[in-house]
């Protein structure tokens, strides 16, 4: 019985990292078309143990047959599975929040977009394993 004790704090912490996937990074996209404009998202994200959620990317306004504008901006957050919040920060723009979940997989946020002329607006994120020359960075 005592060698069982000696063992049990390993086993308890072996046992926790077989939860199945965890952690969120990678490169997000997701597209908004709203009357006449489409924006485009694109993020790399990053995830600590403890759900804190950073990265950098850039959003894509395009008005068809008229203008595009490009942002570099930042992502901060929370993850406490299966909930997401993202606070999304273009350079030069309004910023906007993010509110959704995330599918058991991890490859799939769903959720809306509040702020920057968005009001609840449905936000679809999709993640790719994006090798490091991929990845966007904040500005």
């Amino acid at each position: 019985m005592h060698q069982f004790r000696r063992w049990l704090p390993l086993a308890a912490l072996l046992l926790a990292g077989c939860e199945g996937p965890r952690g969120i990074p990678g490169l997000w996209t997701g597209v908004i078309q709203t009357g006449s404009s489409v924006t485009s998202f694109t993020m790399t994200i990053t995830e600590t143990e403890q759900g804190a959620v950073t990265g950098g990317g850039r959003l894509v306004n395009t008005f068809p047959g008229v203008s595009t504008f490009i942002f570099p901006l930042t992502v901060t957050g929370a993850h406490a599975h299966p909930a997401i919040s993202l606070a999304i920060a273009p350079v030069g723009a309004q910023s906007m929040n993010f509110s959704g979940t995330i599918d058991p997989t991890l490859a799939r946020m769903d959720g809306v977009l509040f702020g920057s002329g968005f009001t609840g607006d449905s936000l679809h994120l999709l993640r790719t394993t994006p090798s490091s020359v991929a990845q966007i960075t904040a500005p």
